[in-house]
């Protein structure tokens, strides 16, 4: 009977050594993948051609390992005109799942229905900055009169835009001329370009000249301007070109105040043998203004100012609008 208070406290002993083995920590939770894409890429499709993209294909972060990742389309694709979602995937061992997107942007090169220009004119084509006197200068093919004239820069706007043709700009303004000397020399010279587009912008010197001093005398030259843009227009139709007419710039100080007070007449009077010939009107004096004019001559824009290139710009808006093929019907 002695025995069992040493029973009972073997037991206890036993009883207390069954927790006192090491302890087994649980495993941290596993994230689900993650992956991040790139940004938005933007391509340009030459000739017509749907251009294949390559991109980096995302590295998942996170996830029970192995992770893969899969992007639809995948990268080196055909990639077709207009913004394609792409769509990446990251899968891990268990099946979990991570996505991204980003977007592909293919923009077709534009192409022009016509591309051979000539931009005719006196000294505002030609791209003066102040009156030296007359310049007698004819520029061949693909050269321009001086330099930041507003054909050298419409013909970079140009080139630039349509980069699958070749752009062709006679840059042909002849300082100090008349309109109805303008009609005489571009008939003469015609043969030697064809142009397919006439950029026609004169008049200036008609109604700034001596001549113009009394009212009769203003009458007349804005009457000639007319008559020789006119006749100028008909003679490029005639040849199967189109024919783009401009505005006259404003006029300054010291510039005649009767000349600078005929100028919105004049224009006036072009707008109306714009829509009389069925030909496009360009409003270069709507987009230069007189702020931009030289106080040395009250005729040209001052130097380093951007009035040739809002020039510029004006015309190629109106060539965009008249011969531009819009992209979905290079598909």
């Amino acid at each position: 009977m002695r025995l069992r208070p040493f029973l009972f406290a073997a037991a206890a002993a036993t009883a207390l050594s069954c927790g006192s083995g090491p302890t087994v920590q649980p495993s941290p939770p596993i994230d689900d993948p993650t992956v991040s894409c790139p940004a938005d890429i933007n391509v340009t499709a030459h000739g017509g051609f749907n251009p294949t993209v390559a991109y980096d294909v995302p590295v998942a972060a996170k996830g029970a390992p192995p992770v893969t990742v899969v992007c639809s389309p995948a990268a080196g694709s055909e990639f077709k005109s207009g913004t394609t979602l792409v769509t990446c995937e990251a899968t891990d061992s268990r099946s979990r799942k991570g996505r991204c997107s980003f977007s592909v942007i293919v923009t077709p090169v534009p192409q022009l229905l016509r591309t051979k220009f000539m931009a005719f004119g006196d000294s505002l084509t030609e791209g003066k900055t102040r009156l030296i006197g007359p310049s007698i200068v004819l520029v061949p093919d693909k050269h321009f009169n001086a330099s930041g004239s507003y054909p050298e820069v419409l013909n970079a706007k140009l080139t630039d835009r349509y980069q699958d043709q070749t752009i062709t700009m006679v840059a042909d303004g002849w300082g100090g001329e008349m309109a109805g000397e303008g009609k005489i020399r571009l008939q003469a010279e015609w043969g030697q370009y064809n142009p397919e587009v006439l950029l026609l912008m004169e008049g200036t010197n008609d109604i700034t000249d001596s001549t113009t001093k009394t009212v009769d005398g203003m009458e007349a030259a804005m009457n000639s301007v007319i008559d020789a843009l006119r006749t100028d227009i008909g003679f490029a139709k005639g040849r199967g070109a189109r024919v783009f007419l401009g505005t006259l710039v404003s006029l300054a100080p010291p510039a005649a105040p009767n000349s600078i007070a005929a100028i919105p007449v004049l224009n006036n009077r072009i707008k109306a043998l714009a829509a009389e010939q069925s030909v496009t009107l360009v409003d270069i004096n709507a987009v230069v203004p007189a702020s931009m004019i030289s106080s040395i001559d009250g005729i040209h824009p001052k130097p380093g100012s951007d009035a040739y290139s809002l020039m510029a710009d004006e015309w190629m808006k109106a060539i965009v609008a008249a011969f531009e093929v819009k992209p979905s019907t290079l598909q």
